[in-house]
Order: C-alpha cells, then structure tokens, then sequence
C-alpha cells in the first residue's frame, strides 16, 4: 500500500514538472524549434515513465531523441554505482574500454557537476578530471555534457557530440527534459526497491 501511494505521488511529480516543461516551450517556441515527431517522442517517454519506469526504455528513448532530433551522433553515458561513474552505453563508438571511462564520484565533483544547470564544455571539468580523460574525450569527439541528477541524488552523466552550440536553446530545452525524466525514473525504483526490502523485513 506504501509502495503503491509513493509510486502514485512521484507519478503526479513527474506530470506536474512535465507540464512545467511544456509551458516553458510554450512561452519561448519562437527560439525554441520543434517538430511534432519530437514533441511526441518526448511526451511518450515521460508517459512511459509514469505506467511503467522501466530504465532501459527510458534511457533508449534519451538517445533517440539525442541522436533524432540534436544530432548528437556520438553519445557516451556513465551510471553512478558504488561511488563510481561506469560506462554503460555509448553511441556511434566502437571498441570503448569500460575502465578507459571510469570515474571515480568524489564528493567535490559531484558538488561541481550539479553545479552546471545546463549542457556544458568538457573544458569547465579541467580542474576536475585528468588530462588524460579528458583527451580521450576529446578525442572521440565528446565536446559536451549534462548530468542526470534529482535533488540530491546523482545518477548518471552524459558526454555528447552534437553539431549543434550547446547555447541552442532547443538543445538546452530537450536535454533538460530528458535529463528530469530519466532521472524521475531512477529515482521511482530505487524507492520501488527500498521499500520492498522494507516490507520483507516487516513480513519476517
């Protein structure tokens, strides 16, 4: 019954924040440009999230419309897991080594990265990671990134090669709402799993 009411309310955030989203396109369409393809993609994945949650097809959706519609024709993701950012998908590179990509989540880095409220030059994070990551980003072409986070919780990190400036605002709109609702889902099942734990341990 908790888990179903929690499930419920988080649901009703991610509308709630999903119609903020859309009223902000709304006020500024004029700067920025969207199709109908790329509305629907859109709304089918914050629908998906509220009936379902299911992460792969959430996180599938992201790099469709990254690639779809931002023309991101590289894409490189990092899940946070035990204190660590991993390689767990990549898009348009072949051949990546996992530990290649792996970073350790230091609390000042996590503090620097929710800092950022937008995507962002690789180029802000210089003080951060080592020269050597960071050339190998550049490298592959990953010019950009945004994080996947809600409050305090991290989830993820993307790195992305668009041939878009990252100051276009149709960019900044989608990512964001990608970002706000992959991270929505994240969020949904650790709590899903957090209380399943609880309610086994209240049955034994």
């Amino acid at each position: 019954m908790i888990e179903k009411a929690l499930i419920a309310f988080l649901a009703i955030l991610v509308c709630l924040l999903s119609a903020l989203i859309i009223i902000r396109w709304r006020r500024t369409r004029g700067s920025i440009l969207l199709n109908e393809e790329a509305i629907n993609e859109l709304v089918m994945a914050i629908v998906s999230n509220i009936r379902a949650g299911k992460i792969q097809d959430i996180a599938g959706r992201v790099s469709s419309i990254l690639s779809r519609f931002l023309e991101c024709d590289k894409i490189i993701f990092l899940r946070y897991h035990k204190t660590y950012l991993e390689l767990n998908y990549n898009f348009g590179i072949e051949q990546l080594k996992q530990e290649e990509f792996r970073i350790r989540l230091t609390a000042e880095l996590q503090v620097r990265l929710k800092s950022f409220h937008r995507i962002s030059s690789i180029n802000e994070l210089e003080s951060l990671l080592s020269s050597d990551y960071l050339g190998r980003l550049k490298q592959l072409g990953l010019s950009y990134f945004f994080h996947v986070y809600l409050r305090e919780n991290f989830y993820g990190l993307y790195f992305i090669q668009t041939r878009l400036l990252p100051e276009n605002p149709t960019l900044q709109f989608l990512a964001t709402a990608l970002a706000f609702n992959l991270s929505a889902a994240y969020h949904i099942g650790i709590q899903e799993q957090q209380l399943k734990k609880y309610e086994d341990r209240v049955k034994n």
